[in-house]
């Protein structure tokens, strides 16, 4: 017995040692004496300079032996440019020993990554840096069963599994060139949890993150799977939300050209709900993606908007290709805004189409009357067919194509009165609008007196074409009379309409008893006719007549003679008509033709 009990403490006693030793191995372990080996055994599977400021081992006590490395870095490929494709602050993985000795499994029970910095990049002929990470095997290199495994490392000894994946403090930064100036957008503060990883099957994970946020606004949980033979990352019936009013729109802002930001909304509500039922990605890009996306009771405030668009519900569906706008639905004051469209083929041919219907918009309750060239009231509605191609705003614009045909229902033009605008410009005729204004009944003289113009109706049948609007078919109508032609806008807020002014039969009887000579701008159907040009920018509009049209129809009808003949026998000359002194009456119709157009000409 004594001896049996010595030869136990002995035993003990070795163990004890030999687990010192084992401690005093894994604490004072200098893994950077390895570092030649390290990064050599990295770099042939990897293809880029890879360096770490420390490598360590540590051990728990559940005997789980954890290998540290901090400061890891991964280089950029030259072709992207400088600096790091990936920095890790600190990786530790946890070996579960007595799953290796006991049960032959390659038991990783954690795997812990902090800080970790990965910056993807899109160069603008669709190379993607992350497909030249890995090196790519010989051609005549052997495969296992030709699946694409190169022969090297074909398969591990034991299982390999991890107990637990957790990144920490991630940020991933997406750099798109294809775009001018270059997209950047940036995935910070990532959170991504995952158990029982394996190479054989699906795995449960979740994600937490920034994306144009500073706070943790996207959320996601689902599954993944790895297949080591393709290369590639499989994600499958993942469903999660994102919140819109935690966007940071100063940083959605910075993603736009500077001259598509006046158009970015000024605040986002609304829950997104997302469902990522596949997307399949390794190193030649994203190859599978099957994406749903659904917003209910959102809110946009939009800046040149009197209220925010409410109620706003939608669903967009992604694939690796395209992206289709289903459907979207908003409020718009008392009337409402319905669009579907979509984005074809947008990692390069970028060609996009918009089908959109408006009803019951009332334009005071919609738009900022004080941005509008002409201020306006009614009540819109129409469709609206737009085609188009490119993200730069130039590219857009000039590619713009489309129609539109909208009416404005009881419209009414603010702080302008059109036919007393219009009255105005003839000045070759003193006094006309006092005139027409004094000898009119009530309802007229009250039209006339009146700072604002009211209306029947507007239509404009609008055309897009090369970054302009045109309406060939403008219809101007109010009770008393019609203004029709051709309008065209441009994309500063200015606009013209040019065309042809008619008084109704009545009012223009009422306007030649008061007046005469207007019976000179009849028509065949007795109603006065006025060439007339309405435009302006933002803020600001003016009416003018044509000065030539109304010279022309004022002398051919007979007014020229009669002021010839009053200037005549002012100066004592005769009758000029009769040919009397041919020379003299000359130079007396030159002068009266001379005072007209003066007077014509003024604005």
């Amino acid at each position: 017995m004594k001896i049996l009990k010595i030869v136990l403490l002995s035993f003990l006693g070795l163990a004890l040692v030999s687990l010192a030793a084992v401690l005093v191995f894994i604490k004072t372990f200098d893994g950077n004496r390895y570092k030649p080996q390290i990064v050599g055994a990295v770099k042939s599977v990897v293809d880029r300079d890879v360096d770490f400021a420390r490598a360590g081992l540590d051990i728990s006590w559940d005997l789980d032996i954890s290998f540290k490395i901090s400061d890891l870095a991964v280089s950029e490929n030259g072709a992207f440019g400088g600096g790091d494709f990936l920095h890790i602050k600190e990786i530790s993985v946890s070996l579960d020993i007595p799953a290796l000795i006991f049960k032959k499994q390659l038991l990783v029970s954690a795997v812990n990554i902090m800080g970790p910095r990965l910056t993807i990049i899109r160069n603008k002929d669709g190379a993607v840096n992350a497909a030249t990470l890995v090196k790519q095997p010989p051609q005549n290199a052997g495969t296992d069963a030709g699946a694409g495994i190169p022969a090297a490392g074909a398969a591990l000894a034991f299982p390999l599994s991890v107990s637990a994946l957790n990144i920490y403090d991630g940020t991933i930064v997406y750099l798109d060139k294809s775009f001018q100036p270059p997209l950047s957008v940036s995935v910070e503060g990532l959170e991504f949890k995952a158990s029982g990883v394996s190479l054989d099957g699906a795995f449960p994970f979740t994600v937490k993150a920034g994306v144009l946020s500073a706070r943790k606004n996207l959320r996601l949980q689902g599954k993944a799977a790895v297949d080591p033979v393709r290369g590639e990352v499989c994600i499958s019936d993942t469903e999660g939300s994102t919140d819109l009013s935690e966007l940071d729109m100063q940083r959605v802002a910075a993603l736009l050209p500077a001259d598509l930001r006046a158009f970015l909304p000024a605040g986002l509500k609304g829950k997104v709900d997302i469902t990522l039922s596949r997307m399949t990605a390794g190193a030649k890009g994203l190859s599978a993606l099957e994406l749903e996306l659904g917003l209910n009771d959102g809110e946009a405030g939009i800046k040149d908007l009197v209220l925010p668009l409410r109620n706003i519900s939608a669903s967009l569906s992604v694939t690796e290709t395209d992206i289709k706008l289903k459907n979207l639905s908003a409020s718009a004051g008392d009337g409402r805004i319905t669009a579907s469209g979509g984005f074809n083929d947008y990692t390069a041919g970028r060609a996009f189409n918009v089908n959109a219907a408006i009803s019951g918009v009332k334009l005071q309750k919609f738009l900022a009357q004080e941005k509008m060239p002409v201020k306006m009231e009614g009540e819109v509605t129409g469709k609206i067919i737009l085609d188009g191609k490119g993200f730069s705003p130039d590219e857009t614009l000039f590619g713009l194509s489309g129609e539109a045909d909208m009416v404005v229902q009881q419209p009414a033009l603010k702080d302008i009165n059109i036919l007393r605008a219009a009255l105005d410009k003839i000045t070759v005729l003193p006094f006309l609008t006092e005139r027409v204004i004094d000898a009119m009944p009530d309802k007229y003289r009250e039209r006339f007196n009146s700072k604002d113009t009211m209306l029947k109706k507007i239509e404009l049948p609008v055309k897009l074409s090369g970054g302009k609007a045109s309406a060939e078919n403008t219809l101007v109508a109010g009770d008393d009379f019609v203004l029709a032609g051709k309008t065209e806008a441009g994309m500063d807020g200015s606009f013209a309409l040019e065309g042809q002014l008619e008084i109704s039969e009545e009012l223009s009887a009422l306007m030649t008893k008061a007046v005469k000579e207007l019976e000179y701008l009849f028509n065949k159907d007795k109603q006065i006719i006025l060439p007339l040009k309405l435009s302006g920018k933002a803020g600001s509009a003016k009416v003018e007549v044509d000065p030539g049209y109304i010279a022309d129809r004022l002398l051919s009808g007979g007014i020229g003679t009669q002021l010839i003949g009053a200037v005549g026998k002012a100066l004592d000359k005769g009758d000029v008509s009769s040919g009397a002194d041919g020379d003299k009456s000359g130079s007396v119709t030159d002068l009266v033709n001379s005072v007209i157009d003066s007077l014509l000409q003024k604005k």
